[in-house]
């Protein structure tokens, strides 16, 4: 039988989905089309912003105008011994939560670790393999760097909230984008110029606070 902490991953899922339409942050939005137009996913108006009906104030934007450049993380080997600094990989992301005390630690210069140190808000996404797309929120945290299956993105704050960005993440209009972008091969994969492809709506920073106090409210 599993305990209530076994499905409290499952719960924050299944809210972040809800709250993401709830608010209708999927393009099937408050909106009516005009005569003669019909409504377009944002996926199959990558190209044409203009047939994508949202509300007042509302744009749609790639993910990399919105954000600093996206970063791919540090190579290094992991280890049990006590660095000071903690490495993050793919493995340790397990049902949208991470346990830092499982998080094994890397060797890593002091400059190169101000590169690539997580701060709060930083969002890291799973870039190769079964998990490609899937991405996680940084929260509070140890001093730690990713690792160089993850890519890093920095939402510009005065533009883009992280927990707004966040809710995106789980919504299917960001999963079909990445369905259609992953590369073959082995493996599936994404790169950073194809994150940075991705679209979504934007609204204005007020409603996103709103939003994200929502999402905060309901994982509470």
């Amino acid at each position: 039988m599993r305990n209530n902490a076994d499905a409290r991953p499952r719960r924050r899922g299944e809210a972040l989905t809800g709250a993401y339409r709830k608010f209708k942050i999927v393009v099937r939005v408050n909106a009516s089309p005009l005569p003669n137009q019909r409504h377009h996913p944002i996926h199959e108006s990558k190209m044409n912003p203009s047939q994508i009906f949202l509300p007042p104030g509302w744009r749609i934007v790639r993910l990399g105008a919105v954000c600093e450049q996206p970063q791919y993380g540090y190579t290094a080997p992991s280890m049990r011994k006590d660095t000071g600094t903690k490495y993050l990989r793919i493995t340790d992301i397990q049902d949208s939560r991470v346990n830092w005390d499982f998080v094994p630690y890397c060797e890593i210069a002091s400059d190169e670790r101000d590169k690539y140190l997580l701060n709060h808000s930083d969002i890291v996404f799973a870039r190769t393999g079964a998990t490609t797309g899937k991405s996680f929120l940084i929260g509070d945290a140890p001093i730690a760097v990713f690792a160089s299956y993850l890519i890093r993105v920095r939402p510009l704050p005065d533009v883009l909230l992280s927990e707004y960005l966040y809710a995106f993440l789980q919504s299917p209009d960001y999963w079909t984008q990445v369905e259609a972008g992953k590369r073959g091969g082995a493996q599936p994969n994404m790169n950073a110029r194809l994150l940075a492809d991705v679209v979504l709506p934007l609204p204005p920073l007020p409603e996103q606070r709103r939003i994200a106090a929502r999402l905060n409210e309901i994982m509470a």
